[in-house]
């Protein structure tokens, strides 16, 4: 908890509103991963089975759906998933170009402030310091912190999507 408020404090405002949407975008990606593999299993029983595609279009109860051959109607479950997940894959997309943005943002900002803080030092302090160290926290060090904020919202994100496939099961066996 304590390297999170750290972490928060290294953010300015809108890095801060990036962190919250990215969060919610993470939100939606786990919700949309939880629904498209639930989506596989009625999608193979409705190719496979006749009489689910009786028992599916019952459980959807219109009148619209009921006159639908059942031919057609497989076909258009069919488009339905390719189509979700068409959208799923282009949010995504999104997703991670938001992602890589934010973090490449914050390396830009944290090497900028590291090197101008540099260059207001006086000689004393370079004559006191190896170039190597100082180059090391230019590149490498901010590099790594970049990398695991976001290494940590992937995990993040996969936690969310255990967590909605694991709610999406018990919903499922307790119907």
């Amino acid at each position: 908890m304590k390297t999170l408020s750290n972490f928060f404090q290294i953010l300015n405002f809108k890095e801060k509103r990036n962190f919250i949407f990215l969060i919610f975008m993470l939100t939606v990606v786990a919700v949309s991963e939880a629904i498209s593999i639930g989506s596989l299993i009625p999608l193979i029983k409705v190719i496979l089975d006749n009489q689910y595609i009786d028992t599916f279009k019952q459980i959807f109860n219109f009148e619209i759906i009921k006159q639908v051959p059942n031919e057609k109607f497989v076909l258009f479950i069919i488009m339905t998933v390719f189509i979700f997940f068409s959208v799923k894959y282009i949010f995504l997309i999104i997703f991670y170009f938001a992602l890589h943005k934010f973090t490449f943002s914050l390396r830009y900002r944290l090497q900028k402030i590291t090197f101008e803080t540099y260059l207001r030092k006086d000689l004393k302090f370079f004559k006191d310091n190896n170039t190597s160290f100082l180059l090391r926290n230019l590149t490498t060090e901010i590099d790594q912190f970049t990398v695991a904020i976001g290494s940590y919202l992937i995990i993040i994100s996969e936690v969310f999507v255990i967590l909605a496939l694991t709610s999406m099961v018990v919903f499922f066996q307790s119907t």
